[in-house]
Order: structure tokens, then sequence, then C-alpha cells
């Protein structure tokens, strides 16, 4: 649940999200974007970190579990809660954004930590990753949690031997 308080007015988001992330980009793009939305009303939550060495590991793991945090610091490791005028997915990852929904705001954190945990399993040259992730103390204005789950990105690739 979130909250906002201004002039005395009491406003009250629920963080009512299906936890069932999704993601843009791979182990060959300069960043990654994991992101859950929700339609009724329009939001997002976003985690945003550069497509490094070490964040590769996050979906990419050679142990099982792995385990980590990456510090927000509001430029390259980024979190957002963003309300819109419409379908979040319309311009979310897309390479032409929908010139019919936009931001209408944008709560972004300037501190605080993504947190993750990835296991896996092999199964005949496929390895199945699931990765759950948590934000903790964030300094947006909004949250009255110092910790909450954003939710579960699963993937399966291909193993060499």
């Amino acid at each position: 649940t979130l909250f906002s308080c201004g002039d005395g007015d009491v406003i009250e988001f629920e963080l009512d999200f299906d936890q069932d992330l999704e993601l843009c980009g791979d182990i060959n793009s300069e960043n990654y974007l994991v992101y859950d939305v929700k339609t009724d009303p329009n939001e997002s939550l976003i985690l945003l970190f550069p497509g490094t060495t070490a964040n590769d590991l996050i979906f990419y793991p050679q142990e099982s579990p792995t385990e980590g945090s990456i510090t927000i610091n509001g430029s390259s490791n980024r979190f957002n809660y963003r309300l819109y005028n419409g379908d979040p997915l319309e311009i979310i990852c897309q390479d032409i954004p929908s010139s019919e929904v936009s931001v209408t705001t944008d709560y972004e954190s300037s501190g605080g930590s993504i947190n993750y945990v990835t296991t896996f399993v092999d199964d005949e040259g496929t390895r199945t990753v699931t990765t759950f992730f948590t934000v903790s103390n964030t300094d947006i204005e909004v949250l009255t949690l110092d910790s909450f789950s954003i939710g579960t990105f699963t993937h399966s690739y291909t193993i060499e031997d």
C-alpha cells in the first residue's frame, strides 16, 4: 500500500501487482529493465540497472542460489513507481512508443537497494532460472514499507556442456 499526504489529504495507492515480472534486455543489452504493470489503474513498478558482467549473473547464473543487491542511485540503478493515462505496455520496452499514452506521475527513488535471489534448475540441456526481486529502504515519499516484494521473473535458455 502506498500513501501520500498533501495539505492534510491522504491519497492511498494499492501496490496490488501480480508480481509476475517481465524483462526488457538480455545479456547483449546495455541495460536490464525489469517491470510489472497493471491497468486498473494504469501503473508500473520498474527496476533499471546496467547490463554488466556482474548483473548478467542475475539472469544467467553459474551458481544456485545467487544472491545480491544493487544500490539504487537515481541514475544508472533506478526504481520507479509510475502512473499513466493509458496502458503502460503501450510505452514500456517499445521501439516506437505510443504517442497517446504518457506518464502522469513518476515517483523515482534516489536511494535504497534492489535485492535479488536467483535459483535455477537444469533439465536435459535447458536451464530454467527464477529471480525474486525486492526493494528496500527507498526514499519515495509515498512508500510506507521499508521492504517489499516486486515479484519474480522466470526464463529458460539452452546450456552448453
